[in-house]
């Protein structure tokens, strides 16, 4: 079975969490294999995607001079499948190969595959996320030991959004 390197930056950063998403979807956790802290330089991370129940939804673009911490893992075909479904590929989410830096040590350079927003799906600004989503990336993050900037980076992004709660107004 070949496996595919696939880089991971929004909620699925959280393996734990992936891997409960594919039982969910009776897809074997063990097609994710050797999860390991990646950086792909060049691109920034954004929430400029929404989701038909949880708001706002990661998404990485091209930026120069900035840099995503992520997780890359090696996943089965099967996974591979799971995932597409997941991000609503080709449709919402489009697959692009990009080069990852693995800090190691020691420090290698490794080719992956990750989704990237359709232009009929990116909006030009970034929305506010779930609080369950916001808690899913940033544990993650603390626990994969990404850099203190970038953390900060990430709790500001991740704006959760309020849930409003209907008033009803009485006649007087």
């Amino acid at each position: 079975m070949e496996l595919t390197t696939y880089f991971a930056y929004g909620s699925n950063i959280n393996v734990s969490y992936l891997k409960h998403y594919l039982e969910a979807c009776k897809t074997s956790p063990a097609g994710v294999q050797n999860e390991q802290r990646a950086i792909l330089h060049g691109w920034r991370l954004r929430t400029n995607c929404v989701t038909e129940s949880s708001g706002g939804a990661a998404n990485i673009e091209p930026h120069r001079g900035s840099s995503v911490e992520g997780v890359a893992m090696e996943i089965s075909p099967a996974v591979h499948e799971v995932l597409r479904a997941k991000e609503d590929w080709p449709d919402g989410y489009k697959e692009v190969a990009v080069s990852l830096e693995l800090p190691g040590p020691p420090k290698t350079e490794r080719t992956a595959v990750t989704y990237v927003v359709t232009d009929k799906y990116a909006l030009p600004f970034d929305e506010p996320v779930s609080v369950e989503y916001r808690h899913i990336i940033l544990t993650a993050a603390h626990r994969l030991g990404f850099n203190d900037a970038y953390q900060q980076y990430l709790r500001t992004l991740l704006v959760p959004f309020v849930q409003h709660k209907k008033i009803r107004l009485m006649k007087g």
